[in-house]
């Protein structure tokens, strides 16, 4: 009976122009080495660690002089946020390269909608190669999907993946159920958190009419474009970054610039505006526990009203207090902010929302939060004239779940001077595993979409 031992390598002379690598440890059944080549091979259940990577296979080969592994036959690589069977490898520990065929496995993973649990990416490809780090994919496809029939899947010529960390695609497509929606030249897929999907969306408002968008990664930004029977090509653009990487998040600032054309406001109550901005900018600096304070400068158009102009504001964005952690909680949100706008005109004001939710089930919550909003002076664009419009208003909100396929929101917005509601909306969720299929209508904007998400992961 074959024992199984453990083999710490030294290092061989290697070239002048390459360091010598860190050797690999070996847990075989059996080791047979050739002194004139300089190899080893181990066979038998065989484990080797090597640059954080751990393989498991039934025999190896292992080149002392060249310091490369070499390996055929079904295998398993694991590494720093990915887990790949393939059937032959070969990998220089000097140059911390190598190749890997007939690929399959997981890279990394994403959340969905709401959710801290993660949807593996299941990769399957001819070959991938590796290096420091990286992969670099041939004929790829890939899917958050984990069923043993995807839902969805993207394909791409070339895919550029650190796990963990980001994706980039080149030459790709989507696909639905087995059926091709789009292709795409390129398209930038970030792994950390919340992932961004290229799926479109439809549907219809009185600002756009009818329309049909999709919002994905673009340059060094986030684009969102969409084309529409009112107001033709129309979307914005949209670039963010940190002004302290590394730092905790209440202390991370940013920054944000944008531009857009066409672009429809969904905070207003009278969506039928629309805005082109060319473009805006804002810069966030934190202050500790007392908030945030944000700097904008915008130039902008209105339409249909024709307005332009700039506008330069600060705004204070206090932070949450809340009260309670259990089912109940109660959430304090304060804002100041003050405005200036060409020809002098100048406008403050202040908000105060104080929010009461309540978790009723796994998924579940109803909440309730009182707005006021207190304004001195007045913007000359009508959109934000909308946006605060509403004095003193309640914002009630349901998430309930109906079974385990279907979610229904509800929210509105009611005029406590007026009494009665001003906007409401209904969402209905249909959840098919991995995807979420989402019909939301408002009132006040008078539109209905339908977008698609991957779902929350219990």
């Amino acid at each position: 009976m074959a024992v199984g031992c453990c083999l710490f390598l030294a290092a061989l002379p290697a070239g002048a122009d390459s360091p010598p690598a860190a050797q690999p440890s070996i847990v075989a059944s059996q080791y047979h080495y050739d002194e004139a080549s300089k190899t080893l091979r181990a066979e038998g259940n065989v484990e080797a660690a090597f640059q954080g990577m751990t393989l498991h296979c039934p025999a190896l080969l292992f080149n002392l002089a060249q310091e490369s592994l070499q390996v055929e036959g079904e295998m398993q690589l694991a590494g720093p946020q990915f887990s790949l069977k393939g059937r032959e490898l070969t990998y220089d520990l000097r140059r911390r390269s190598g190749a890997l065929t007939d690929v399959s496995g997981v890279v990394g993973s994403i959340s969905g909608k709401g959710a801290a649990a993660q949807w593996p990416l299941v990769l399957t490809a001819p070959r991938v190669a590796m290096d420091a780090g990286s992969l670099t994919v041939s004929d790829a496809r890939f899917t958050f999907c984990d069923a043993p029939k995807p839902h969805f899947w993207l394909a791409a010529r070339k895919l550029s993946l650190i796990p963990g960390q980001s994706a980039n695609l080149t030459g790709g497509s989507l696909w639905l159920y087995g059926h091709k929606l789009f292709t795409y030249p390129r398209y930038a897929l970030s792994l950390k958190g919340k992932g961004q999907l290229p799926f479109p969306t439809v549907g219809v408002n009185k600002g756009w009419g009818a329309f049909a968008g999709l919002s994905a990664p673009l340059f060094t930004g986030q684009g969102q474009v969409a084309l529409s029977s009112k107001g033709g090509i129309v979307g914005k653009w949209v670039a963010s970054g940190q002004l302290r990487k590394g730092a905790p998040p209440e202390r991370r600032g940013g920054w944000e610039v944008a531009f857009a054309r066409r672009q429809d406001a969904k905070d207003p109550l009278n969506s039928a505006l629309l805005l082109d901005v060319y473009p805006s900018a804002t810069l966030t600096h934190p202050l500790g526990n007392l908030g945030q304070v944000t700097a904008t400068y915008a130039r902008m158009r209105e339409l249909p009203t024709q307005n332009r102009g700039r506008e330069a504001g600060l705004r204070w964005i206090g932070a949450e207090e809340q009260v309670g952690k259990g089912k109940t909680t109660l959430t304090l949100r304060p804002q100041a902010w003050h405005n200036e706008y060409d020809k002098g005109v100048k406008c403050s004001g202040f908000t105060l929302e104080m929010e009461a939710k309540r978790k009723i089930g796994k998924g579940e919550s109803l909440s309730l939060a009182y707005v006021h909003n207190g304004v001195s002076g007045a913007s000359p664009f009508q959109f934000e004239r909308d946006a605060v419009f509403l004095t003193d208003e309640l914002r009630p909100r349901a998430e309930l779940r109906l079974g385990e396929k279907w979610g229904l929101g509800l929210l509105g917005r009611y005029d406590m001077e007026k009494g009665r509601f001003e906007d409401k909306g209904v969402k209905l969720d249909a959840i098919q595993h991995c995807l979420t299929y989402s019909l939301e209508w408002a009132q006040a904007r008078r539109q209905f979409d339908l977008s698609v998400g991957l779902s929350q992961r219990d």
